[in-house]
């Protein structure tokens, strides 16, 4: 090897550790009597990999972040010790995402990712951490469950029979005393307190889970789903014995007379199971990929007819768009 290719080694040493080097070996150092020029770049924040995001698994992490115009390969540095550097663990990928496994559940591994161009690495990304976790299964309740929500303090789950069970970790879970045998298909927080909805026109209503106070809004629905916007309630469901999609609303969800059926609602015999709002919209889904829109909950329109014939269970605003879930795999956007 020559003195000159030492020096360079040297020198893309020192580059990966982001010092900025311009070196000028003088005349008779390469052996040849000319002077050599190495410039090295240093990385500019434009090349430094941006917006890194590390997800937890079981015995595994899943890291991406914004690729970089013209990188060839990325470095992924990775510890367990906060404070990655270059002299960390590392392995080489040649586009994100990726994910790491054969990890210790519970162990919290911390990530720093440079992106490769021409040999030439750049600076590093910030950090980023995540603590891989096994999935558990503790015991609920003895009834299917049939939906979960969190309100930022307490898990709420509802099901057959009159199910409510609420856990404050997702661990260990205590039933409350519902005062219905009623099937419950669905539960959310609006508007400052929980709302389960369910078979026979069932209505559970509580401010923080524990104490529940049922009411009867007609005996003839099957509900699903319930949202608010803030100043309405509106459940989604079906006619008993009919499977015709029912919208009911309130502003006064605690009174059942005060609930009535919207005034405008495509008749197409098919049941409705979700329903979210999104500031500015009501959208509910349901059987034979039924999608039905409305601005205030009282006059409804069908979109999307023909897009899919199975049944979409859920439907969330999520990322300045609605995502849709259902049978076979079926996602909608």
């Amino acid at each position: 090897m020559s003195e000159t290719a030492g020096v360079a080694q040297y020198v893309h040493y020192l580059a990966r550790l982001l010092i900025p080097l311009s070196i000028v070996l003088l005349g008779g150092c390469d052996g040849t009597g000319a002077s050599v020029s190495i410039n090295i770049n240093t990385p500019s924040s434009d090349t430094v990999p941006q917006n890194l995001v590390a997800y937890p698994g079981s015995g595994q992490v899943t890291l991406d972040w914004d690729a970089v115009e013209g990188a060839d390969s990325y470095a992924v540095y990775w510890s367990t010790d906060s404070g990655v550097s270059p002299y960390d663990n590392a392995f080489v990928v040649t586009e994100p995402p990726v994910t790491q496994q054969w990890l210790v559940n519970g162990v919290t591994y911390y990530y720093r990712v440079s992106a490769i161009e021409f040999g030439v690495e750049s600076g590093l990304s910030d950090e980023q951490t995540a603590t891989p976790h096994a999935w558990v299964s503790p015991a609920t309740a003895a009834n299917r469950v049939n939906d979960l929500i969190w309100n930022g303090t307490r898990f709420v789950a509802v099901g057959d029979g009159g199910t409510v069970t609420t856990s404050t970790d997702g661990e260990i879970w205590s039933g409350r005393v519902s005062g219905t045998t009623e099937y419950l298909r669905g539960v959310t927080w609006e508007a400052g307190q929980f709302v389960a909805v369910g078979d026979s026109g069932k209505i559970l209503l509580s401010n923080d889970g524990l104490s529940w106070v049922s009411h009867d809004i007609a005996s003839n629905y099957y509900l699903y789903d319930a949202v608010s916007d803030g100043s309405q309630f509106v459940l989604v469901g079906d006619l008993i014995g009919s499977a015709s999609e029912a919208i009911l609303r309130t502003t006064t969800p605690d009174t059942p007379a005060s609930w009535s059926s919207a005034s405008t609602v495509p008749n197409t015999g098919n049941r409705l199971e979700a329903i979210t709002w999104n500031g500015a919209l009501f959208v509910s889904t349901g059987q034979n990929g039924l999608i039905l829109t409305s601005p205030d909950a009282d006059n409804w329109t069908r979109r999307g007819n023909g897009l899919t014939l199975n049944t979409l269970r859920a439907v969330v605003w999520a990322a300045d768009q609605f995502v849709v879930v259902g049978d076979n795999g079926t996602v909608l956007t």
